[in-house]
């Protein structure tokens, strides 16, 4: 089975548990009382599922204390803290298994865990164990875990450890995150337009032996940590909704076909909204179901990109622009060539 295949059992797995209906509720309200509206703009900067939300809570409460507004009012009462801060350390359980970096390159290892970069404490005591949740999904994490010790990323990793000398492959665990948060933040704020000039050079240099193995290391990673990010998007989303969010011929009324650029092909595709279509951002996982055979495969497709218009035919419609998600989770293949 491929990463993806078995992302989606564990996602039909976790969907049984209490918790589901627990966040599902926590949402409902929210949204109910218009709290969500602050929270999910916060969030949606942050992108990083329900830790999105928990530090939107956390900023939003520093900022009251530091004008001095005297308000008991919180955004999220202690019990919905509680209950996302559970499925927060459900998906950072989840990571730590998949994080399989130990032995090949122990320093790396904060720099493949998405959430490594926000220095978040959960509350433990709130916590609950998931022992017998863990249980229901522990063959299928297990055999997850192995999976991602055949992602391409792993022998790219390989190849350039022995290329590198000891001197490269010691930096600190906290540089060597700065390093790929730098550069992935340079990809994604370029990966509708052209490579720059001087990115192309420090990322795929081939005349410089060194800098070469460098910057294919580093690529190796950011696609690496995309990969789990996009596991943990997965997950998020199958406790947070119902269903799959889908891109189908109730709501897509264009196809504007493949765009090939540096990174690989991008799918745009025009949608009118229905519903959840106009709280999706960058980073969530959408199924595309349209059976336009080779012009446009179905299957999962990350956000890349969003645009609202306003149509006198249509009415409100967004563009989206979508990578495909492939077998290891990968969006960006071509940064592992």
């Amino acid at each position: 089975m491929t990463i993806q295949n078995n992302t989606n059992s564990l996602c039909k797995l976790i969907q049984s548990f209490s918790l589901k209906r627990q966040v599902q509720d926590i949402f409902y309200h929210l949204d109910k009382s218009g709290r969500e509206v602050t929270l999910r703009t916060i969030a949606n900067q942050i992108n990083r599922q329900f830790l999105g939300y928990l530090l939107a809570n956390y900023s939003i409460k520093e900022k009251k204390q530091n004008t001095y507004i005297t308000s008991n009012i919180q955004l999220l009462s202690l019990e919905e803290l509680g209950t996302l801060e559970q499925a927060h350390h459900l998906l950072l359980y989840i990571t730590h298994m998949i994080c399989i970096l130990d032995n090949l390159l122990p320093n790396a290892q904060v720099s493949i865990n998405p959430y490594t970069d926000y220095n978040y404490i959960s509350n433990k005591s709130e916590l609950v164990k998931f022992e017998s949740e863990l249980k229901l999904i522990s063959d299928t994490l297990n055999v997850l875990k192995e999976n991602f010790k055949n992602h391409p990323s792993i022998y790219v990793i390989q190849d350039c450890l022995k290329n590198l000398s000891e001197i490269e492959t010691s930096i600190q665990p906290e540089d060597l995150l700065n390093v790929v948060l730098n550069y992935r933040k340079a990809i994604i704020n370029n990966s509708l337009t052209d490579i720059p000039r001087q990115l192309e050079l420090e990322l795929f240099n081939k005349e410089d032996f060194k800098t070469y193995y460098t910057g294919k290391l580093i690529r190796s990673l950011i696609v690496l940590r995309d990969s789990i990010f996009n596991v943990n998007q997965f997950l998020y989303q199958s406790l947070r909704y119902e269903k799959p969010l889908i891109f189908n011929r109730n709501n897509v009324f264009a196809n504007e076909g493949l765009h090939q650029n540096w990174l690989g092909e991008v799918t745009y595709l025009k949608v009118q909204p229905i519903a959840k279509e106009v709280y999706l951002c960058p980073g969530d996982a959408v199924l595309v179901s349209l059976n336009l055979g080779d012009s446009l495969k179905d299957g999962f497709y990350r956000i890349d990109q969003i645009n609202i218009f306003e149509s006198s035919d249509f009415g409100l419609s967004i563009k989206f622009g979508l990578r495909k998600i492939n077998e290891n989770m990968v969006c960006y293949p071509q940064l592992l060539i």
